[in-house]
């Protein structure tokens, strides 16, 4: 029996055992039901200054709230890695029917930089979440036939935590200022970037973002996201 077989077998007695249900409502049998997948096609817009992107906007799969927050809370915080496909494919859908490619110079090469999660909360996951979304937005792009590649640019550093729990716009900005570092300079010296993150609040996070690949002369055209709060107050 090889490793594949295996692990399907392990996942079978598992799902005997201990029945999973879906990731957003509980609904027995279910990785994630119609109804929560619904809420991932919202095709919500959240438009924002162009100095955080130059497109000036935002593009989310749905809204943070009811099913879609408890799925990816629960993929996010509590390992159910079963579900990443799952969004992984609303990322790329999400991509496509906003037509991101639209936004991009065709001439030049797209580097799809996935946000960092910090250093505490990375050891605690063991991976990183927004690696697999920012693959399935280049994999659209790549299918356009624009040149484009994940590049893990970006780290967070000398911050316990990006919670999206409790933080108001001032307060998010402040605990990221300065501790976004980006890996390697040269490699995005005027380049252009599709930022991709689970979850927008306040925008803190993009913009800060945003801001430090500015400092080394690329360009956020856009970014994306799992989703969005629909209003966070300043």
């Amino acid at each position: 029996m090889d490793d594949n077989e295996s692990g399907t077998l392990l996942r079978l007695i598992r799902d005997i055992m201990l029945p999973r249900g879906c990731a957003g409502c509980d609904m027995p049998d279910e990785r994630l039901c119609a109804g929560c997948t619904a809420g991932f096609r919202r095709r919500v817009v959240r438009t924002v200054p162009a100095t955080m992107c130059s497109g000036g906007r935002v593009l989310a799969c749905g809204w943070y709230r009811e099913g879609v927050r408890r799925a990816i809370l629960r993929w996010k915080d509590h390992g159910d890695e079963e579900i990443t496909p799952d969004l992984a494919a609303m990322m790329r859908e999400r991509a496509r029917n906003g037509a991101v490619e639209r936004l991009m110079d065709v001439d030049r090469s797209v580097m799809v930089v996935p946000v960092p999660s910090s250093p505490k909360s990375l050891r605690r996951r063991g991976r990183r979440h927004t690696v697999p979304l920012a693959e399935a937005v280049c994999a659209h792009l790549t299918s356009c036939g624009l040149d484009a590649v994940v590049m893990p640019a970006l780290s967070i550093t000398g911050v316990r935590t990006k919670s999206v729990q409790g933080s108001r716009v001032g307060q998010r900005a402040a605990r990221l200022s300065g501790h976004i570092r980006v890996r390697n300079p040269e490699a995005l010296r005027g380049g252009q970037i599709l930022l991709v993150d689970d979850i927008m609040t306040t925008g803190a996070t993009i913009r800060q973002c945003s801001q430090t690949l500015r400092d080394h002369d690329a360009t956020v055209v856009a970014a994306m996201v799992l989703a969005a709060v629909a209003y966070c107050a300043t």
